[in-house]
């Protein structure tokens, strides 16, 4: 499985980085990035592990920070439709 990022998502992931960096110091922002890894990890293993949601998408949600992924599985590429602060208005990112 690979995975691939929409611009946008990426571009959330960064912001996220970023604020973290900014906000909580580098080990709260490496903390975030290590956390979002693992789940890339283990949705190249098991991509069909996150919750079902609207248009064949998929979710899951990270455990020590309000972020969750949304991604849709195409073939054999994991598209990542948004890294998601969890206070974002719902389903914002369902155009992508």
């Amino acid at each position: 499985m690979r995975i691939l990022y929409q611009p946008a998502a990426l571009e959330e992931f960064r912001e996220a980085i970023i604020w973290y960096v900014e906000a909580a110091g580098q080990r709260q922002a490496e903390a975030l990035d290590r956390e979002i890894n693992v789940k890339l990890e283990l949705l190249k293993d098991h991509p069909l592990i996150g919750t079902p949601g609207v248009g064949g998408s998929r979710w899951m949600p990270l455990k020590r920070f309000p972020y969750t992924l949304h991604y849709r599985v195409v073939g054999e590429v994991i598209d990542i439709l948004a890294v998601a602060h969890q206070k974002r208005r719902p389903g914002y990112w369902r155009r992508r």
